[in-house]
């Protein structure tokens, strides 16, 4: 669990950032996957976003994989339902 606080500047002029967020994961010898939900609570109109993630690998090597989706805002567009916001990463890491 995280929470921010304080409001915190961001690069848009006029608009902060307060998150607040849980998750849980899971980390075996090879591969770990997690799931977790956030909110910036400072800007009432942002929804609140579901994220998952999972990466393979070892300790000098790994593949990461991780989307986030707002959970509370969807759209419907051409008969079809959308959420508003969303993200997807892929990495690939590693440490010497």
């Amino acid at each position: 669990m995280d929470i921010d606080v304080t409001a915190n500047e961001t690069l848009v002029t006029g608009y902060k950032s307060r998150q607040v967020s849980a998750g849980l994961a899971y980390e075996g010898s090879w591969a770990a996957i997690r799931g977790g939900i956030m909110k910036n609570v400072d800007d009432s109109g942002s929804p609140v976003m579901l994220s998952l993630g999972a990466s393979i690998g070892d300790e000098v090597f790994h593949l990461d994989l991780a989307g986030a989706l707002a959970g509370s805002a969807w759209q419907e567009y051409d008969n079809a339902t959308f959420p508003t916001d969303g993200t997807l990463t892929l990495s690939i890491g590693g440490s010497w």
